[in-house]
């Protein structure tokens, strides 16, 4: 009975995208925007030990792919971006020298490459025809967030988890529910550091469709996002995303002021109602907050003049005291994210830095940490960053292959972005891009990320078109082969 309410549950919340969805011709983009990168993998078939399991997101592909497939033998226009084959074309390098470790293994590296990136990024270029379809493929991916944050805000409020019904096979590794302060963290279909994230990363897209067409709703969506977010009680998302709202007030000063206060009634309204259900989310939002200016302050070693910081004996005269209910890491909250990145100096001294150790390399039990307390290495248990898990999969080569791949987009949206003021496509790319390696650096987000830079290459398709963005001169198309 339990089981049922629950999908009674989800199947309302995410009715609103479902719907939006099916009234397209276009229905299986829509909804391949809508929900890639957020189901969790436990929402799969296991049809062999050695194949990746099948799961939704993956259906989702492969329902697009026919699609496009018959798209392409109507159209006979294979469109390959030569910047996205140089990148796929390193990444297979990578997993030739990569066999060493085990050729089943980098078999499913390439497989998820393949489907989950190269293919992803060439179906929705193909697949968008003009700016409606891209604003209506970012609409998709907020309905869907509106949806998974409704669903964080219960986990955390009412403690009640309706997504557990998702996991149709086994936990590959423990997700288990944290606590902190005597609630729940939020964690969506995820886990509490990668929901946080997701938040911040989609709180930034809501923004950008509020100051575009000023529709009242993205206020309550950005809201409800952060709110979520909140919920999540992860510093490294909620410093983030005050980084990122930070810059796009200097650059935006008056246009990020006009659209912002709406969105912040709707989040402190919200916020006030949560703590009236759950009382002790007041004291768990102020001790989180507390935690994250300590963080800022450990890092820039700067003391607050004219603060009581009531300090224990011994710690740094700048820190916030922090409730011994917080967690392990609430006086010393960057240790752990230091301790991860000695994985990548052990993978150096073992002489793998150019490629790395292959895919799943934390799941393989082949990171490895040293804890100065301990004074020895360990194989990791955890990790939280996810820049560390690119260079120890595919190495400083891999690694520059994003960053090549990312400077590239980074470059043509700078060069693209206009001066007429308006908030475009390509000057959403130029936050978008620094939030996700600054996520990535801090704690681990791809949810999405990779829709979105397919929306990029779509984009670009259309200035080829002459369907520019606000009036801006199309290129001279030399980035098509």
């Amino acid at each position: 009975m339990q089981d049922i309410i629950k999908w009674m549950l989800l199947l309302i919340l995410f009715m609103p995208v479902f719907y939006y969805a099916f009234r397209q011709k276009k229905w299986y983009l829509y909804l391949s925007c809508a929900f890639l990168g957020i189901l969790p993998d436990e929402f799969a078939l296991e049809l062999s030990a050695s194949l990746p399991l099948l799961t939704v997101e993956r259906i989702l592909i492969l329902i697009m792919l026919g699609f496009w497939i018959f798209n392409q033998w109507k159209k006979r226009e294979f469109r390959f971006p030569v910047s996205l084959a140089i990148y796929f074309g390193i990444n297979m390098l990578i997993s030739v020298v990569n066999l060493r470790f085990g050729i089943a293994n980098e078999l499913k590296n390439i497989l998820v490459m393949v489907s989950e990136k190269i293919l992803l990024i060439l179906m929705i270029t193909d697949f968008i025809d003009d700016r409606k379809d891209l604003d209506q493929c970012l609409d998709a991916m907020i309905l869907s967030c509106v949806a998974l944050s409704m669903i964080g805000i219960i986990q955390t409020i009412f403690e009640y988890d309706p997504t557990s019904v998702l996991a149709l096979v086994p936990t590959r590794y423990d997700d288990s529910l944290t606590l902190r302060m005597g609630i729940i963290r939020a964690f969506g279909t995820s886990n509490a550091i990668i929901f946080g994230c997701y938040c911040a990363f989609m709180a930034v897209l809501i923004f950008y469709r509020l100051e575009r067409t000023g529709k009242q709703r993205y206020a309550l969506a950005f809201g409800l996002a952060i709110v979520a977010m909140i919920c999540t009680l992860s510093r490294s998302s909620w410093l983030c995303a005050v980084g990122i709202a930070g810059l796009i007030f200097i650059f935006r000063p008056k246009k990020f002021v006009k659209r912002i206060w709406t969105s912040v009634v709707c989040t402190v309204l919200i916020c006030a109602i949560l703590c009236l259900c759950n009382a002790q989310f007041l004291d768990a939002m102020a001790e989180t907050g507390k935690s994250s200016l300590n963080t800022v302050l450990s890092v820039l070693h700067i003391d607050i003049p004219g603060i009581d910081i009531g300090m224990d004996e011994g710690e740094d005269d700048f820190q916030l005291d922090i409730s011994d209910e917080f967690g392990d890491n609430r006086n010393d909250p960057t240790r752990s994210r230091m301790v991860e990145w000695t994985a990548v100096s052990y993978m150096i001294d073992e002489g793998h830095a150019l490629f790395g150790y292959g895919y799943n390399a934390f799941l393989r039990g082949k990171l490895q940490y040293f804890y100065p307390q301990f004074g020895f290495w360990t194989t990791a248990t955890t990790l939280d960053v996810g820049l560390i898990a690119v260079i120890t999969e595919s190495g400083f080569v891999g690694f520059a292959a994003l960053l090549a791949l990312l400077g590239y987009v980074f470059i043509v949206a700078f060069q693209k972005r206009g001066d007429n003021g308006t908030f475009n496509f390509y000057k959403l790319m130029l936050y978008m891009i620094p939030m996700y390696l600054i996520l990535n650096f801090m704690a681990a987000f791809t949810g999405g990320f990779w829709v979105l830079i397919g929306l990029f290459y779509a984009s670009r398709k259309l200035d080829k078109k002459g369907l520019t963005d606000d009036g801006i001169a199309a290129p001279d198309n030399k980035w098509l082969v």
